[in-house]
């Protein structure tokens, strides 16, 4: 290191540079400042935050007793995101007959969350945008609740929509996501990742939920 330090040194005294440092890289991979004078200083690189690996999200199984299908949902979490307004929501996830859903509750109030009318968009880290339109009942009030399942109401209506609902779960299983639109039937609200000390990375909510609804 030493020795690519004073090469650094003699080419910048040869080069007559007028700049008052240099930023390189030594043969070890670190990054240093050289400044004109000869002496250096590292650069202390920031550590990387560490991601909880998938796989830590808890689920529960209910079988129909009628039609012997099985629901596996998903734990809540709480405060996943907010809005300008300090209005939070929280969120789960369930599979039923390979179909997956989206179960929110906002805290605060849209008109009404309305079956088939009602929707919910999600921007992802890559920039695309995933339209989810609400199959639940209506509700009202200022605790709303709302199901949404991965495809929008015109894409419900195509015969492929089976296809366009596992892709767009495999998007939002490999990305995070960035913010959310939820549409109500007077008002919408921009809602956006909501990190505190008991939920450290709340833009992973698809990734993690969806993979464990994947190994059940």
């Amino acid at each position: 290191m030493y020795k690519l330090l004073q090469v650094i040194i003699i080419l910048m005294l040869i080069s007559g540079s007028s700049f008052g440092q240099t930023r390189a890289i030594t043969d070890d991979g670190d990054t240093i400042i050289v400044y004109q004078n000869g002496t250096w200083k590292s650069v202390k690189k920031k550590p990387t935050p560490a991601f909880p690996a998938i796989g830590t999200v808890v689920t529960s199984t209910a079988i129909d007793q009628t039609t012997n299908s099985k629901t596996v949902s998903t734990e809540e979490w709480r405060y996943l995101a907010v809005d300008s307004k300090k209005m939070s929501i929280s969120a789960s996830m369930y599979k039923t007959n390979d179909v997956y859903i989206i179960s929110l509750v906002y805290s605060g109030d849209l008109g009404c969350l309305t079956k088939d009318e009602s929707s919910l968009k999600i921007k992802l880290s890559n920039g695309y945008i995933i339209e989810c339109v609400q199959i639940s009942k209506n509700n009202c009030g200022r605790i709303q609740r709302g199901d949404y399942v991965l495809v929008s109401a015109e894409q419900s209506k195509l015969p492929d929509y089976m296809t366009i609902m596992q892709n767009n779960k495999q998007l939002l299983a490999t990305h995070d996501w960035e913010m959310m639109r939820l549409q109500g039937s007077k008002h919408y609200t921009d809602l956006y990742p909501n990190s505190y000390k008991s939920l450290r990375f709340p833009q992973q909510f698809f990734r993690q939920h969806l993979s464990a609804l994947e190994r059940q």
